[in-house]
């Protein structure tokens, strides 16, 4: 059987590897990218190498007093936090609902009545499964809020009342980093909204290194060949090898300030060309995720109905005793231990920058107990099938 992997360059095909290792920087990519999400989104596009960046810019943007704060999910990504911090604004969470993945209205107004100089809230419609806008943005707008909305997960995805992801908010970031459904390896974008919101902030603009560039280069090809060398009885000390040597470039690393990096203009035609294969890739994952909730409807976190408007990023799970599970897939060569999360702010490494006073029982209970099943691209029907397969194996002892 093929090993199957949750990430590890999982976007990739050999094409894609071959693109990104001798693709050739047009001067007009980037301009093209601008343009593309200027049509698809609206407002001003500004294109950086770590999305990160673009959290801080925006709020830059805002301006907001000494003291403020902003309001984000409590079971997120380090970096958004950490750009919070680095906008000089204190980060406020919020507890995510019950058997859910995201935050609604009744936490988000129990939290800003606790902390009355939240100034902003980030959305970020964990694994594409959206949030239920409306409330929200309703309450955002009647305190002149400003929302932000994440679509690191979630570019493609609908709202429940049918709005696009990304026609809302005050401000629209995106990712193309590692993992995410626009994987350019690295990369990503802020589309201010707001006319109203006109602070330029002034950063200092560097440009990616020529060994930054040559890890990202490498990453899709090195990957690719990483999953196929485990499934010849190879991959993991090359793997090994490739990690201790720090040739593989990582989506998460260094949180502390650094400068503003101009994207490479290779990266945004790899952007631009996940833009538009974004419909063929949310209608095969979401086939997946089907095929997933048709099975396993009692032990998601989501629902079938929600599919049709998700960008099913991944397909989560709350179990019992996640580890031996995680034990018993890799005996059956599939390896889903990248849990995203598996503290409420994720990564491990960094968790214990938020872990003091952290009391979000839901947050805490759902990074404790979740699993991602993968809809990327190279998950076909079979290997689905056999993922749960050996879910119900282990699950039920058949």
């Amino acid at each position: 059987m093929k090993t199957i992997f949750n990430s590890l360059g999982s976007n990739y095909s050999l094409r894609f590897a071959m693109q990104a290792l001798f693709g050739r920087s047009k001067k007009t990519s980037s301009d093209d990218l601008k343009a593309y999400l200027k049509t698809e989104f609206g407002g001003e596009v500004t294109l950086f190498y770590k999305a990160r960046q673009a959290i801080e810019y925006a709020l830059d943007i805002c301006n907001f007093p000494k003291g403020s704060k902003v309001a984000v999910a409590g079971f997120t990504c380090a970096v958004v936090p950490k750009a919070v911090e680095h906008a000089g604004l204190t980060t406020v969470f919020v507890d995510v609902e019950p058997n859910d993945v995201n935050f609604e209205i009744t936490s988000l107004e129990q939290t800003y009545n606790e902390n009355s100089k939240i100034r902003a809230v980030i959305i970020q419609n964990s694994f594409g499964f959206t949030q239920n806008i409306q409330p929200i943005e309703k309450f955002c707008r009647e305190r002149n809020l400003v929302l932000i909305e994440d679509l690191a997960h979630s570019v493609g995805a609908t709202y429940p009342d049918g709005r696009k992801a990304g026609t809302i908010g005050d401000f629209v970031i995106l990712s193309f980093s590692q993992d995410k459904l626009l994987d350019a390896v690295s990369g990503g974008t802020l589309i201010a909204r707001n006319p109203h919101l006109t602070n330029v902030p002034t950063k200092k603009w560097s440009k990616v290194s020529f060994l930054e560039q040559l890890r990202d280069r490498f990453y899709p090809s090195l990957t690719y060949k990483i999953r196929f060398m485990y499934g010849v009885g190879f991959g993991k000390p090359y793997h090994w090898i490739l990690k201790n040597l720090h040739a593989l470039s990582m989506p998460v690393y260094n949180l502390e300030k650094t400068d503003f990096k101009i994207l490479p203009s290779w990266e945004a035609e790899l952007a631009l060309f996940r833009l538009k294969n974004l419909p063929q890739e949310l209608f095969e994952r979401r086939k997946r995720a089907q095929m997933y909730l048709n099975d396993l409807i009692l032990h998601t976190v989501v629902t079938k109905e929600s599919i049709s408007r998700s960008s099913c990023l991944r397909v989560p799970l709350r179990i019992d005793n996640r580890d031996e599970f995680i034990r018993f897939a890799r005996q059956n060569k599939i390896h889903i231990s990248d849990i995203w999360y598996d503290v409420p702010v994720s990564p491990k490494r960094y968790w214990g920058l938020f872990s003091k006073g952290f009391t979000l029982p839901n947050a805490i209970d759902l990074s404790e107990r979740i699993i991602n099943f993968p809809t990327h691209m190279n998950m076909s029907d079979e290997n689905v099938k056999k993922v749960i397969e050996v879910y119900k194996k282990w699950k039920f002892g058949k």
